[in-house]
């Protein structure tokens, strides 16, 4: 009868196998914790920081918004003006009304204009006026200033009056402006003249039709050699009786020679 050998199975043998399969899960179990938990750190990191940007940039928005309650589009800064002025901007937040405002440098009001505004949820609004200046202004340079009063909020900008020159070695008139409303009372005239015959300066307003509304004369001295300044202050009782819409002032004076008038200067100016 033939023997087979049987060999018996080694228990420490058994039971190193089992101390390595568990090892190995051991490990795989810990690596996908390892992998997991990075991942979920990489995205809440990217979450974060897309948060932070939007809320910094909400917040830069909301303060560029709050700073831009009113901006002036035109006349931009320094812009020469006449006395016909188109104002445009825009306007944002809770602002309903704007008060428009042309003054000098002496704070002398020559033109006022108030605007509505509608409020869109806080969205930003273009408005615009046309100043129509009554009063001669007084300097050289002058501001418009924007004002809103709930919320209270201030635009200001710089900006030069026209001078006219059509007789540079003579004549300078620095008001009234071109398109100046002129009033029947209250009028400024100011200018500089130089080497008028016998110190007179002529000055007429005609109407549409070429009637004379108003004349006078200015009594300018010391002004043989070198430019003189002046200020004159009229009123035009019979500016009633001016016809159309449309007027002319005429800044002349009568020759030494022929006694006929030589016109320096002549300024469009407009009736109500």
């Amino acid at each position: 009868m033939e023997q087979t050998d049987v060999h018996a199975v080694n228990p420490q043998d058994h039971s190193s196998t089992l101390t390595l399969v568990l090892i190995g899960i051991v490990i795989i179990v810990a690596l996908g914790l390892v992998v997991g938990v990075v991942g979920y750190l990489a995205l809440t990191t990217g979450t974060n920081e897309t948060a932070n940007n939007e809320t910094a940039t909400n917040s830069t928005n909301n303060q560029q918004n709050l700073q831009s309650y009113i901006t002036v589009e035109t006349p931009s800064e320094n812009a020469q003006l006449n006395g016909e002025v188109l104002v445009t901007g825009t306007a944002s937040g809770d602002i309903t009304l704007l008060k428009v405002e042309l003054f000098d440098m002496h704070d002398n009001r020559l033109a006022l204009g108030n605007v509505p505004i509608s409020v869109m949820d806080g969205a930003e609004n273009t408005w615009q006026t046309q100043l129509d200046v009554i009063t001669s202004p007084l300097s050289a340079e002058g501001r418009i200033v924007v004002t809103s009063e709930n919320p209270n909020f201030t635009k200001q900008i710089d900006i030069v009056f026209e001078s006219y020159t059509d007789s540079p070695d003579y004549l300078t008139i620095f008001a009234p402006l071109k398109n100046q409303v002129i009033l029947s009372d209250n009028i400024t005239v100011h200018g500089e003249a130089k080497g008028l015959f016998e110190g007179t300066l002529n000055l007429r307003l005609i109407d549409e039709v070429g009637n004379t509304v108003y004349e006078d004369a200015i009594t300018i001295p010391d002004q043989e050699e070198a430019f003189k300044e002046f200020t004159y202050e009229l009123s035009i009782p019979g500016l009633s009786s001016a016809i159309g819409e449309i007027g002319i002032w005429e800044f002349y004076y009568v020759s030494a020679i022929d006694g006929q008038d030589v016109i320096l200067q002549t300024i469009p100016v407009r009736f109500l």
